[in-house]
Formats: structure tokens, C-alpha cells, sequence
């Protein structure tokens, strides 16, 4: 077996000026400054261990600084009777008490490892789990399920790791859980002190006074061996092959960039807005091929059935003439029949009159009434007629399923790309910033989004005065699996459709039912797991007993929802 993969511990450090400080604590509280990668709806889970209000603090501190600094020099003049030296001090004023430099004197670091590190090996235990939100490569929504004690771990050894290491410098540490990765945020004010007769005691920002901050390779090492006890490992050392290869006049390592957050938004604005016009663009192609496909065959076999019969019929003699006749009728009244029942088959498929239903365990792949069945005999009757050509619906059916569902796939995606575009112009308006020309592209583009019930295949929609018993008939037949398809799939829509009460109340009163009957059962929706013991009514709990964990995409929606940046 091979050994487990270690993954690296992220040490990233930043040199800020005490300007930067406010923005930075308008974004701890999630109340400014980029949000797109942020789930506000989990805010809650974030922990403020020091500082919860740090940035007029420092600042004053700073002003402090200053004026003990200015009092120190010009008392020192003083004290040497350098009275000229001492007036030319006075006219400068205060001096900012770091050394002037292109970087700030203030250390913002972030500690974290990826996403992979934390994920929930055994998830049988539903309290160990934390669910949280990230975007692939495809610019789609992924979900990640991670593991509440590495959780635990990675928060312990780095408090510990801030408390040996830093202790009197950090002035705000926070561990943040409402992104895709689970990372710590700490903002370090390292100073120092210098006597001499010249200047007196100056009290001075000093990052290169604590030896991990001087030097950031002794950092990693040290962080290497720290967080070796939970499992993450050093980082690559990118440094030092640097060194080697300019001793062996090898070719330098790929420098790594930095993209900036600003630039990666831009980025992925971009490829959202172009993968959602491929994907309008591909639905209206594989509605065109289907439908020309299908007519192809349709007029190819009632040409082959007309030509097979007038062939026999003009070979046979005549004394077999009425027999062959006779059978040639039979056949092209099957073909007749075929092509009626071809015909009326795809109304009732295109209508929701009759609807795919996908293969289960225990049954194959099939056609089922539709939510927009007739009533009684008429239902009875169309089934009847559609027969000669099952075999073939139950083909189209199945394409038009998953077409459908493709189309639903990318309505979703228009609808989260609205609300994403309408959050980040708000954020950016919010900030006094210009709305960059590729999201207003994108705004442009989603003004106007309008649904309908049968824009969400497979989620179910009750009317408010339904029947009863229907609904109740409907939910008997609902496997644990079927049921939970169901639910993902109408949650989805009252989501999306939130803003045409027309169109979402049916959706949302479908939802609450649905999630009422998996109470009852002890079906967890979110999981898939069916556990009979927690269940609300025993008999419902042994109505069926199958589950289904596998892990399923899903679409979430909140108003202040981002995409998540890697």
C-alpha cells in the first residue's frame, strides 16, 4: 500500500502599512472588501481568538510611538546642548517609527493547507462533518466534506504555534470557516528598542527583530516541524534550490506568480461568461440534432414497412394474393400504428404527460405518468395507443431526460451567475468602486431571467389546492434514493425561482412536503443516509430502506453567495 500523501503547511506572509489595517478588519467582520469567496450564511463558524477590534488600537499605539520617539530625540539634543539640533527635531514633528522601506512595517500572515488535507475520510460519524463550498476548474460548484477533528488539530498546534513563537506581537488571530479551506489570519506588530545619546530610547517596528520574521526559510523549517505531529509537512524549498542551481549554473526554477485577487475575479468572470454562452449554444444544437434524428427514423422505418409490402405483394401469385393482401395490411396498419404511436408518444413526452423514470436497483428504466397526467381512462387510453412504439419512447425519453437536465444544469448556472454578478456589484458599489466592464457584461446579460415549471425536470411542484391522496399515493411509491433526487432537484428550483412567486410557492410547498416525509422516514437529505431509529413515524420508516451516499453536485443559493477562488 502506498504511504499517505503529506500535504505542506502554508505559511504566506504580507508587508502592510497601518493604513491597511481598517480594511482589514472590515473584512474579518465580513462587512467590506472582496466576498466572492465568501459563505456568509457560515459566518458563524468563524473564531476571533485576539483582537476582535484591533485597528484603532494599533493605530494609537502608533500615534504613541511617535510621540514618545519625538520626546526622546529632542531631549537627548537637549541633554547634549545641541539646542539647534533640538529646534531643527521640533520643526520636523513626528517621524513614523519604522524604517523606510517599499514594504510595510506590519506583518499580516495566513496559515493554512489544502482543502484535501481536512476531508473526511469515514463519514459515518454526521458530527464530525463540515460542509464546505469551493469551484473547480470548469468554473462549477463543488461540494467538500471535511473532518470537524482535523479541524480541531490544524486550530490547536496553531495557537500553539503563535503562542511559543509570537507571544506579545500577535494583535488579531482569527480562524475563518465560511471558505472552501479552513485558514488562520494573524496580524503581527513585532517592535524594538534602541538607547543611545543621540536620539534617547526609540521604540521602533522592527519585523527583522524576531528571527523567524528575518528570515522566512527558518520559518518554514520551524513550522515544518511543528505541524509535523498532525500530519502536514514543509513546504517546498524553493530558496535553497534556487541557491543550488545558481552554484551548479543549472537553469533557475520556474518563478512562482502571484495573481492578484482583482485579477483573478476578472479571470473567472470571464470564463463563467463564456462557458455560459457555450452552454446556450450547445442546448439549442442538441435540441436540433435530436429532433432531426428522430424524424430521420420515423419517415426511414414507415418507408421501409411501405416498400417491404408493396414488394410482396407484387411477387406473390395470384392465388396468394389475398393472403399476402391481408398481411401487407396488417403490416402497414402496425406501421400506422407505429407512427400514431410515435407521434402521440412524443406530445406526451414533450407535454409532461408521460415522463422518463431511470433505472433502479430492483427495476429497469421505464415510462411513468407525468405531472401533467390525464385523469382516469384518458391516461388508460394513451398508454394503450403509445405501446407499438415503447420500446423506441423509452429511447427518446431517455435522451430528452438528460437533455433537459443539461438545460436545467445551465439554467441553474444562469441564475447563480445573476445573483453572484448582482452581490459583487453591490460589494463593489458598497466600496465606492466602478463595476469593472466584465461584470457589467455579465449583469447585462442575466437582467432578465424568466422561469417556468417545466424549466426544472425532476423537482416537483404542488399547486395549492392539490389532491390529497395523490400526493400521498406519489409519496408511497418514492424509494429513499427517488425521494432524496426529488427533494435536491425541487430545492433547487424554489432557490432559483425565489424572485417569481408564480413559480417558486409550488416549488417551495413541494420542498416542505418532501422534507416532512423524510422525517418520518429518518432520511437525511443532505447525506443520503435512511437511519429507521431517528425516524418520526416507525411505520414510514419501513416503507423503504434503501440510501444512497454517494456524493452529489449540488447548487446552492444566498444572496451574498461568491465563487470561491483556489
Amino acid at each position: 500500500m502506498s504511504e499517505k500523501k503529506k500535504h505542506p503547511i502554508v505559511f504566506r506572509f504580507a508587508s502592510v502599512y497601518p493604513a491597511a489595517l481598517a480594511r482589514i478588519e472590515m473584512h474579518a467582520k465580513r462587512s467590506g472588501g472582496p466576498l466572492e469567496n465568501i459563505e456568509l450564511q457560515f459566518m458563524h463558524r468563524n473564531k476571533v481568538y485576539v483582537g476582535p477590534t484591533f485597528a484603532e488600537e494599533m493605530r494609537a499605539e502608533i500615534r504613541a510611538m511617535k510621540q514618545q520617539n519625538f520626546d526622546e530625540e529632542v531631549a537627548a539634543c537637549r541633554a547634549r546642548k545641541r539646542k539647534k539640533e533640538a529646534a531643527a527635531r521640533e520643526e520636523a514633528g513626528l517621524i513614523d517609527p519604522w524604517h523606510g522601506n517599499s514594504q510595510g512595517p506590519i506583518r499580516e500572515a495566513i496559515v493554512t493547507a489544502h482543502w484535501e488535507y481536512f476531508e473526511a475520510e469515514d463519514r459515518s460519524d454526521p458530527n464530525d462533518l463540515l460542509t464546505t463550498y469551493g469551484v473547480d476548474k470548469n468554473g462549477e460548484e463543488v461540494v467538500h466534506v471535511l473532518s470537524k477533528a482535523k479541524i480541531e488539530a490544524f486550530e490547536k498546534a496553531t495557537l500553539a504555534f503563535f503562542d511559543e513563537y509570537f507571544p506579545g506581537s500577535v494583535r488579531h488571530l482569527r480562524m475563518d470557516l465560511d471558505e472552501e479551506t479552513p485558514h488562520f489570519h494573524a496580524v503581527i506588530f513585532e517592535t524594538a528598542e534602541k538607547t543611545n545619546k543621540t536620539r534617547g530610547t526609540q521604540r521602533l517596528i522592527q519585523p527583522s527583530a524576531h528571527p523567524l520574521l528575518a528570515d522566512y526559510e527558518l520559518l518554514q523549517d520551524v513550522a515544518g516541524e511543528h505541524y509535523a505531529s498532525i500530519g502536514l509537512a514543509r513546504g517546498q524549498k524553493r530558496a535553497q534550490e534556487v541557491r543550488e542551481a545558481k552554484e551548479s549554473e543549472l537553469p533557475l526554477p520556474d518563478a512562482v506568480r502571484h495573481v492578484s485577487p482583482r485579477e483573478y475575479r476578472n479571470g473567472r468572470a470571464r470564463a463563467i461568461r463564456a462557458k455560459e454562452l457555450g452552454l446556450k449554444q450547445q442546448e439549442r444544437d442538441l435540441d436540433l440534432r435530436e429532433a432531426n434524428v428522430f424524424l430521420d427514423e420515423v419517415t426511414a422505418g414507415a418507408k421501409r414497412a411501405g416498400a417491404a409490402a408493396a414488394e410482396r405483394e407484387a411477387a406473390e401469385t395470384k392465388d396468394a394474393a389475398e393472403v399476402h393482401l391481408k398481411h401487407a395490411v396488417g403490416k402497414m396498419a402496425e406501421a400506422n400504428a407505429y407512427v400514431d404511436a410515435v407521434s402521440e408518444g412524443l406530445e406526451a413526452i414533450i407535454g409532461h404527460e408521460v415522463d422518463y423514470e431511470p433505472a433502479e436497483r430492483d427495476r429497469p428504466e421505464r415510462l411513468g405518468d407525468g405531472p401533467k397526467a390525464r385523469n382516469g381512462e384518458e391516461q388508460e387510453g394513451l398508454w394503450s395507443r403509445i405501446q407499438p412504439a415503447y420500446e423506441r419512447l423509452v429511447t427518446f425519453a431517455r435522451h430528452a431526460f438528460r437533455l433537459r437536465h443539461r438545460v436545467f444544469a445551465a439554467r441553474r448556472l444562469e441564475a447563480d451567475i445573476a445573483r453572484r454578478a448582482k452581490a459583487m456589484a453591490e460589494a463593489e458599489r458598497a466600496a465606492g468602486r466602478p463595476v469593472g466592464v466584465e461584470l457589467s457584461a455579465v449583469l447585462g446579460a442575466t437582467e432578465e431571467l424568466a422561469y417556468e415549471v417545466d424549466d426544472f425536470p425532476g423537482a416537483w411542484a404542488i399547486p395549492k389546492k392539490s389532491d390529497h391522496e395523490a400526493v400521498g399515493t406519489r409519496l408511497n411509491e418514492m424509494s429513499n434514493k427517488a425521494l432524496r433526487s426529488c427533494y435536491l432537484a425541487t430545492r433547487d428550483a424554489a432557490d432559483i425561482s425565489v424572485e417569481q412567486l408564480e413559480v417558486h410557492d409550488p416549488f417551495d410547498r413541494g420542498r416542505r412536503v418532501l422534507e416532512l416525509e423524510a422525517g418520518r422516514r429518518g432520511l437525511n437529505l443532505e447525506t443520503g443516509r435512511h437511519d429507521p431509529k431517528s425516524a418520526s413515524d416507525p411505520k414510514r420508516a419501513t416503507l423503504h430502506t434503501d440510501q444512497d451516499t454517494q456524493t452529489i453536485k449540488v447548487m446552492r443559493r444566498d444572496d451574498q453567495q461568491q465563487r470561491v477562488r483556489r
